[in-house]
């Protein structure tokens, strides 16, 4: 994946070397469907929970694109491991960095592909445990997860643009990198995100 990240950035810079640096940044939101996961855990169940924030966009000859984003997105999810029942909900902000390429199919409209890394800081965590010796309801267990996650997005997407605004509808698969849990087993995230988003140059 590494290696793939190097070549489109490569290849985004040989395209776009001679190219006036376009930039836009607007809003995006939707929501993501997350899913706790490692091996030594059962009934791993998948979330949803809302994702918004900000982005700034260098466009470089127009098909070649990065992204830095600022994001506040809501994990959840459930899972079943040797201690109980887990139910967790964590709030990160996320600052991912994408590379884009995009092909022109028509006037104004690019559908794109895109790859990178994103950081994540932990801003909120609610758990709850649900074990033989608690009578059949949940209590609370707090500071179960890290403060940092690192994960590598893949997706892809189509870009609506005019002279000035830019429209986006943005699918993207998010893989955890790390292990964010504090206990003795290992817990990594994954999710889905499908995000909408408005954008406005802000030179041409």
């Amino acid at each position: 994946m590494k290696k793939l990240y190097t070549t489109l950035l490569i290849i985004g810079a040989a395209i776009s070397s001679s190219a006036q640096i376009e930039t836009s940044m607007g809003f995006k939101g939707g929501m993501i469907v997350n899913q706790f996961h490692g091996d030594n855990l059962k009934q791993q169940a998948w979330k949803t929970g809302p994702q918004v924030g900000g982005y700034m966009n260098l466009s470089l000859a127009n098909i070649s694109q990065f992204q830095f984003e600022l994001l506040y997105q809501r994990q959840r999810g459930s899972f079943v491991s040797d201690l109980g029942e887990f139910d967790l909900r964590t709030g990160y902000i996320e600052i991912p960095l994408l590379y884009k390429l995009r092909y022109p199919s028509k006037k104004g409209i690019y559908p794109y592909l895109s790859i990178g890394q994103s950081v994540g800081y932990k801003i909120s965590e609610s758990s709850r445990i649900h074990t033989t010796e608690s009578e059949g309801t949940f209590k609370e267990a707090a500071n179960q997860v890290k403060s940092i996650n690192v994960n590598t997005l893949v997706g892809a997407g189509v870009d609506f643009e005019s002279d000035n605004v830019n429209l986006f509808v943005d699918a993207r698969y998010v893989n955890g990198n790390i292990n964010i849990s504090k206990q003795d087993y290992a817990v990594k995230s994954r999710s889905f995100a499908l995000t909408i988003g408005l954008g406005f140059k802000l030179n041409k």
